[in-house]
């Protein structure tokens, strides 16, 4: 993932959380990249948040806060599923867009389709 940040623009940075690659991280395009102990610096004004792994850590984050610290409006893709629905639900009435990857749309229109499809299946 890092080496792929040669396509961030050069006046844009991306804040990168990798704790157990960071330590080995030769970047050629350092000047791009801010390297972070921890995922709330990383987010600090941040216009995305994507999630690459499922590691426990990322599966408990206080993500109220990392709202209350992104660019709003945010976004999060999520790429393992590790973000619940109750805080999906937090995170999209509070302007953050969450898309879980692989499912092939966005989460928020995946929940008015299946309220529709119990409504449906109600009458």
């Amino acid at each position: 993932v890092i080496d792929g940040v040669s396509e961030v623009p050069p006046s844009h940075q991306a804040p990168i959380l990798d704790p157990k690659a960071q330590p080995h991280c030769t970047c050629s395009t350092a000047s791009r990249v801010s390297l972070h102990n921890t995922v709330y610096s990383a987010c600090q004004n941040a216009d995305a948040v994507v999630i690459l792994t499922d590691w426990e850590e990322f599966r408990t984050l206080d993500w109220a806060s990392i709202q209350s610290s992104l660019s709003l409006p945010g976004y999060v893709f999520d790429g393992r599923g590790v973000i619940n629905q109750k805080t999906r639900e937090m995170l999209t009435e509070k302007n953050v867009t969450v898309y879980v990857v692989g499912n092939g749309v966005e989460w928020e229109r995946d929940l008015v389709k299946d309220s529709v499809q119990e409504s449906v299946q109600v009458a």
